[in-house]
């Protein structure tokens, strides 16, 4: 079977990158024959609100093509042509926008491959849903099979492709970001070398909020959460490049006197800073407002670090309360306060205690095998 992969790749940004580096790797570690085909630019320049497209301290797979352009019908025909070449038996289209729908139904329609399978990373997407109603559904239809991260994304798919064979498979821990990190192999032992390097004190609780941020990731849910936290110590860091104003939020910060609590690092993370940052912190916190599914969340969890979060999308699958974090209802500033003071209540030395553990489970619910099987299946 020679199967091929459509979809970012590094050093394009982007979790959707992070997660076909991995299922790449998986697939090509089972010694199958695939055909990576990536992005030379995933948005025209003009509609991109950050500061690069691109990660210059990682590099593109073995292999791999980047000839696609959303945008530019001539890559869709380069792509085809090297899919029939390659007599590419089975196509895996990674699809998170309905921008990108016209050139996947395209490659699909003419790549010449026996079975599609769609990794849906958002069914709908975040922003501009009606649009996503009318064209993503072209795409659903196309395929064999379609993936989807949780039940609710599941449930979403089958009510604007009723007849498509909706596959749940969760997404996968990204143990790779911790792989051949400095320090003893217990994530434990690490939290506290890495609290260390950077001269946090053990007994402050360090809550981050981790990855891009936009209005539905709920940052100033969480800001107004955190300031009825009086009396209590905590220091809260946001690491992401803002995708919305941060003015915004810093006017928010000082309307609510959390200044000596609360740092913005208003930047993209590289994957080492960030599994450093996973490692130090205490809590990851995820207050959004909607969601599909989470890869920070699944890279803190694989870093044995608990997660505070909302219960939207996969989040509400895989955050266990009181075994590898808390839960939250959306939206909702008590609530989410409430999910930190349990937190809190039950002591850091009982949370970091359990962060082997958390690794552990999660590593193993969530494999890159089993997404592997599914794919696969029927071969």
């Amino acid at each position: 079977m020679t199967l091929a992969l459509v979809g970012p790749l590094p050093p394009v940004r982007g979790g959707i990158s992070q997660y076909n580096q991995s299922l790449l790797d998986t697939l090509r570690g089972r010694g199958l024959r695939v055909v990576a085909v990536g992005y030379r630019l995933l948005y025209p320049p003009f509609l991109f609100p950050g500061t690069s497209q691109f990660d210059s301290e990682s590099t593109r797979p073995d292999d791999a093509h980047a000839v696609l352009t959303a945008w530019n019908p001539l890559s869709w025909l380069r792509a085809v042509v090297l899919l029939r070449r390659a007599r590419v038996s089975r196509l895996v289209l990674q699809h998170w926008h309905p921008f990108f729908v016209p050139c996947l139904l395209f490659v699909a329609m003419l790549s010449r491959a026996r079975t599609v399978v769609v990794i849906a990373h958002n069914v709908l997407p975040h922003e501009h849903r009606a649009l996503g109603r009318m064209l993503n559904p072209l795409l659903f239809r196309r395929a064999d099979r379609v993936i989807v991260g949780s039940s609710s994304q599941r449930s979403e798919l089958l009510a604007i492709a009723p007849a498509v064979d909706a596959r749940v498979v969760p997404h996968p821990a990204y143990d790779r970001f911790f792989a051949g990190r400095a320090g003893a192999d217990a994530p434990g032992t690490r939290h506290f070398a890495r609290r260390a390097e950077l001269e946090l004190p053990a007994d402050v609780p360090l809550l981050v909020h981790l990855g891009l941020v936009r209005e539905y990731k709920g940052v100033d849910v969480l800001l107004r959460a955190l300031a009825g936290l009086r009396g209590q110590p905590f220091q809260l860091l946001v690491a992401g490049e803002f995708y919305d104003d941060p003015a915004r939020y810093e006017q928010l910060i000082r309307s609510l006197q959390l200044g000596e609590t609360v740092r913005i690092e208003n930047r993209y993370l590289p994957d080492d800073e960030l599994a450093g940052l996973i490692e130090a912190a205490d809590a990851v916190v995820l207050p959004y407002r909607h969601a599909t599914q989470s890869g920070v969340a699944m890279a803190a969890l694989a870093g044995g670090c608990p997660v505070v979060a909302t219960r939207t999308g996969a989040l509400a699958d895989v955050v266990r309360e009181g075994e590898n974090g808390t839960l939250a209802d959306p939206d909702d500033e008590v609530s989410l306060r409430r999910a930190v003071e349990r937190f809190l209540d039950a002591g850091l030395d009982a949370w970091r205690a359990r962060r082997d553990t958390i690794a552990a489970d999660a590593r193993r619910r969530y494999s890159w095998d089993a997404l592997a099987d599914v794919i696969t299946e029927g071969e």
